[in-house]
């Protein structure tokens, strides 16, 4: 027998093929299966058409020797498998097995076969062909010539449902339904045809696997839309959910999200949380998204958002935290409370960012939040307890900006003035820091009246600063009290720096007696009490600023000089231009000139 075969391996194609496809018909079982194997390998039509004719009588030997040849087409062509039922099962299996759309046009005649068996086999045939080259989601994309045999055979299948009601078929065109051509197109423009009907039905009620993988893909699909969203809870296996949720695509489209609202159970459309977690972090990332589109109450949608805590993915807990700062605060602050001690310090920071911005965190709260180590929450946490009370505000004034200050310490005047005045009253009364921070307040606020009383006592505190500026804000207080304080500091007091605030202290709060009471001033051997003297004078006698300032410019203690120069800067008086100029080249002292400069240069602008 080898040496036969060995010959007939030898001779020319045509002459090969005559003789293995006459020998096939009267060989016993023995030599069958060799000889299909030389057929296969002469490979042509005639050849492959007799090994089609007894492969039923080969079992699965015949259909694995039927794999290997490139195209079968032209040969179950010409053996015409209609008329023969054994043959005709043979190709349908021979097409699955193969996966070739060219052997699908057999198939899908085959569906409407009169004999349930066939069409039974010629539909679960179709739907491997169909999922094999379009995948279970029905996205993959095969060639030109590959789809069009697929969209053709999926049509003629689904225009014959009427008759046959195959499931594998529906599952079939449920798979193209993704991406449906031409051919399947016109059958979906049929709203009432009985595939249509159908598959809405498949995507609402059945729960087949490969229905549950393409229930979102068909969420973009006008025929299976709705159904599918409806049946979106159907929705269970981790890998589906995988696909889904990755990059987006399901939760960016208006159309789809919109559907999401109309999912009938709504509260079993996401994973169990043992499942969430094995999902890529593409994935995670959009549940909190999901949660979002939901058509559920606002305490559900709090709880679920809460359990995703768990999540491994840092990108997915930050999209909770921030879908938690859209719900109410009175639900979410006790699972932000949770998330502000997040693994991640970029998600505990928005968790504490969202606790605080909520406004209603008892103040022990608030206070634990001060104290933690992130700046920015630390910072925000502040700033809200600073504006909560006055005592409050006056614990931790200073550790704020001064604009944050302001801006804070106008609100409590608004809210609690009678509190706020006795805080500023202790700080006075207190000095330091807190004095000088009292008194830029009053000042801001105009308040010198209702605090004279303290704004009296910190002119003699000890402190020259507390003094001085005490000093420079009686005059806006007015009254008997803030005159003989601000006299007693002119003639009393040995502090420079107080004396010369009560210089032009005095001078507006007695401006028909400023000339005489700031002439024995003009030559004070202090260069500040001087300065303040000429200036103060200026605004009321000229003629006697004018001759004072040139001495003090004159003077051979370059602190008076210094002092000169910036009374000159401050008065803008253009007749003593050129004495600065002079001063700019000829003063001993470097600092003196290049002031002195600066100063000619403002006057010469104005």
């Amino acid at each position: 027998m080898s040496q036969r075969l060995e010959v007939l391996r030898r001779l020319p194609p045509s002459v090969a093929s005559d003789l293995v496809s006459e020998a096939l018909l009267y060989a016993d079982e023995s030599e069958r299966f060799e000889l299909c194997r030389v057929a296969v390998e002469i490979g042509s039509t005639d050849c492959l058409v007799a090994v089609l004719r007894v492969a039923p009588h080969l079992g699965e030997e015949g259909l694995e020797l039927l794999r290997r040849p490139a195209d079968l087409t032209a040969a179950v062509a010409a053996a015409g498998p209609e008329q023969d039922p054994a043959l005709l099962r043979t190709v349908l299996s021979l097409a699955a097995a193969r996966s070739d759309p060219r052997l699908l046009p057999v198939v899908a005649r085959a569906v409407g076969a009169a004999d349930p068996a066939v069409a039974e086999t010629a539909a679960l045939a179709l739907l491997a062909v169909v999922t094999a080259r379009l995948g279970a989601t029905g996205r993959q994309r095969p060639g030109p010539e590959e789809e069009t045999h697929l969209d053709a055979a999926l049509a003629t299948a689904a225009a014959r449902y009427r008759t046959h009601r195959l499931a594998p078929v529906l599952l079939a065109v449920a798979v193209g339904s993704a991406r449906p051509g031409l051919a399947l197109s016109r059958v979906f423009d049929e709203r009432d045809h009985p595939t249509s009907v159908a598959l809405r039905g498949l995507a609402d009620r059945t729960d087949e696997p490969l229905v549950r993988w393409n229930l979102v893909r068909w969420l973009g699909n006008p025929v299976t839309a709705r159904a599918a969203a409806r049946g979106f809870h159907r929705l269970r296996d981790a890998s589906a959910y995988a696909e889904t949720l990755v990059d987006g695509h399901l939760l960016l489209a208006p159309r789809r999200r919109r559907l999401l609202r109309t999912a009938a159970r709504p509260l079993q459309c996401l994973p169990e949380l043992a499942e969430a977690i094995k999902l890529p972090f593409r994935s995670q990332a959009w549940l909190p998204e999901l949660v979002l589109r939901l058509d559920i109450s606002a305490r559900s949608r709090v709880g679920m958002l809460a359990d995703m805590i768990a999540l491994p993915s840092p990108v997915a807990r930050i999209k909770c935290v921030a879908a938690l700062l859209t719900q109410s605060p009175d639900r979410t602050a006790a699972t932000l409370e949770t998330f502000a001690h997040d693994r991640a310090g970029v998600v505990a920071r928005l968790a504490m960012h969202g606790l605080v911005g909520c406004g209603r965190l008892p103040d022990d709260q608030l206070e634990r939040l001060e104290a933690t180590p992130h700046p920015a929450i630390r910072t925000r946490a502040r700033r809200t307890l600073l504006a909560r009370s006055a005592a409050s505000y006056f614990t931790r004034w200073l550790l704020v900006p001064e604009a944050v200050r302001v801006a804070a310490g106008r609100r409590m005047l608004a809210e609690e003035r009678g509190p706020f005045l006795a805080g500023l009253q202790r700080c006075l009364a207190e000095g330091g820091e807190a004095g000088l921070a009292a008194i830029m307040l009053v000042r801001r606020f105009r308040l010198e009246r209702a605090v004279t009383a303290a704004l009296c006592r910190a002119a003699s505190a000890g402190d020259a600063r507390l003094a001085s500026a005490a000093v420079a804000a009686l005059p806006a207080a007015g009254g008997d009290d803030a005159t003989r304080r601000v006299e007693a500091a002119l003639e009393e007091e040995v502090r420079p720096r107080v004396r010369a605030n009560a210089v032009e202290a005095i001078a507006r709060m007695m401006a028909r007696e400023a000339v005489h009471r700031l002439a024995p001033w003009i030559d004070n051997p202090d260069n500040r009490v001087r300065a303040n003297a000429i200036r103060a004078l200026r605004r009321y006698d000229d003629g006697r600023a004018a001759p004072a300032l040139r001495r003090m410019l004159d003077d051979g203690d370059p602190l008076h000089r210094v002092s000169g120069i910036w009374v000159a800067r401050t008065t803008r008086d253009p007749a003593i231009r050129g004495r600065l100029r002079t001063m700019a080249m000829t003063d001993p002292h470097g600092e003196i000139r290049t002031r002195a400069r600066r100063a000619a240069l403002l006057l010469d602008a104005d």
